[in-house]
């Protein structure tokens, strides 16, 4: 029987596939916090509740508050 696969070969596509998934986590991570530094990624929680259609656009689209 004829084996293309060889068992050194076999952690090499796993370890890569590992670290890029590291990698892409810690890149995206970095860029998370310099944006946050810059500017707030995340509306106050009172524009939550009341719903971001009417604090941000000014629009009544589904609020629930009377």
């Amino acid at each position: 029987m004829v084996s293309f696969l060889k068992p050194q070969t076999v952690p090499h596509p796993i370890v890569c596939r590992w670290v890029t998934i590291v990698y892409s986590v810690v890149v995206s991570f970095i860029i998370y916090k310099l944006v946050d530094l810059v500017m707030k990624v995340r509306v106050p929680e009172r524009d939550e509740t009341l719903g971001l259609d009417l604090t941000q656009h000014h629009e009544n689209a589904y609020t629930v508050m009377e």
